[in-house]
């Protein structure tokens, strides 16, 4: 018998993916509301976990779109529904009665009662995603494995892409070998003003251009602090061929050195210390990624659509998204504007954003602080590096269902 899921329309999307995309149903059969003005930006985003995500499935004859109904209107609900199930008889259906207005939660709920007495095989479920909980109404249990969804597939039913960021193909060469030096930056935060006096020389000698090695030469003596630091970003090959002499230095910079020099480094930290953090034996987080970039998928080629996703995270199906910042701009109007247009479109106040800089909070002037506040984004500056993985998480298990 084949499994067919109907869901409700016109509410939250996320509930009605994670059934799509973890009961693998054969046939699916959305009851759309009439008021649902972003059904064809859902329909969308579910063809793209599977076309291009290469997941088989049958458009043409298994993605029922015939039922619309009145959201108010219970008759015409339960109607709606008994139609759909007499429509593709011989299946074993589960009804999500999660994502649409409370009267079509009842109509659906009346019209899996009523075909049960008649020998239909019908699971009813309700996602408490506040406890992570499927709720059972009729039929079989499910367990909190259904929450269960990668940011990659997150971001694809949002009608967005993600690539790799300025690090490309240094990424997972960054996490094997230039994680210490992000680690050794925040053992002593000292070093960053080290770093940031450094880089600035570097930049007033123009950047190294991208697929180009650039080499730094400086006639002065170097200071113990930048030496320290020259010499660990050289042993773990950050810096290339550094030469030191009673008179000067020298070393040669790639561009993707350098944009970690310049900030991709707080991403990997940011990245590491909450990939590591652990619930019951388990990771606390399903799914972490860090330095990419992110697309409207409609229009792929309008540079002017593409934004940085810093570090980006699951929890129980929730999108967390931390902007990292090591530069002067990082207590800009820019920076909060920056993240509304990156989260907006993934769930706007269901995502929980963050603010992590280099720089003291205390540099934030209250105007700044008072902005971060009423749109929801926590701030954690250079003060509390070392707790970012705990602050986060608190954050997310606070959070839990909203």
């Amino acid at each position: 018998m084949k499994k067919a899921l109907l869901i409700l329309t016109g509410g939250r999307i996320m509930p009605n993916v994670l059934t799509i995309l973890n009961e693998n149903p054969i046939l699916i059969v959305p009851i759309i509301s009439n008021d649902d003005k972003n059904f064809e930006d859902f329909e969308r985003g579910i063809k793209a976990l599977f076309i291009e995500k290469k997941r088989p499935f049958d458009w043409d004859n298994n993605w029922d779109t015939s039922f619309k109904v009145d959201a108010f209107d219970l008759d015409d609900i339960k109607k709606k529904c008994l139609q759909a199930v007499d429509k593709h008889q011989g299946c074993e259906w589960i009804f999500n009665i999660t994502s649409a207005t409370t009267i079509m939660s009842m109509g659906a709920y009346e019209a899996a009662k009523e075909r049960i007495t008649q020998g239909v095989p019908i699971s009813c479920w309700y996602l408490d995603t506040a406890h992570t909980r499927v709720v059972r109404l009729t039929g079989k249990e499910r367990d909190a494995s259904l929450f269960t969804i990668s940011v990659d597939d997150y971001v694809a039913v949002h009608n967005r892409q993600l690539i790799d960021g300025s690090l490309e193909k240094q990424r997972q060469y960054a996490q094997d070998h230039w994680l210490s030096f992000a680690t050794f930056l925040v053992e002593d935060t000292s070093r960053l003003d080290t770093l940031k006096r450094m880089l600035e020389r570097v930049e007033k000698k123009g950047k190294p251009g991208r697929n180009n090695v650039k080499t730094y030469s400086f006639e002065q003596v170097m200071p113990e602090s930048l030496a320290k630091l020259l010499e660990k970003a050289a042993e773990v090959k950050l810096v290339k061929d550094l030469m030191v002499s009673g008179t000067g230095y020298s070393f040669k910079l790639s561009c993707e050195q350098h944009s970690f020099l310049d900030g991709a480094w707080l991403e990997l930290y940011v990245w590491n210390e909450v990939k590591k953090l652990e619930q019951d034996n388990h990771p606390l987080f399903t799914d972490c990624q860090w330095n990419q970039c992110i697309f409207n998928a409609q229009n792929p080629n309008d540079k002017n659509q593409q934004n940085e996703l810093d570090v980006s995270m699951i929890y129980k199906a929730q999108l967390l998204v931390v902007e990292c910042k090591t530069g002067n701009d990082a207590y800009t109007s820019v920076t909060i504007y920056k993240l509304d247009s990156v989260t907006g479109p993934l769930g706007g106040r269901f995502v929980s954003r963050f603010l992590v800089t280099s720089r003291y909070l205390k540099e934030a002037d209250e105007l700044f602080k008072e902005r971060a506040r009423d749109r929801g984004i926590t701030l954690i500056g250079r003060e509390r590096l070392q707790e970012v993985g705990k602050i986060i998480a608190e954050r997310a298990k606070s959070s839990e269902g909203r």
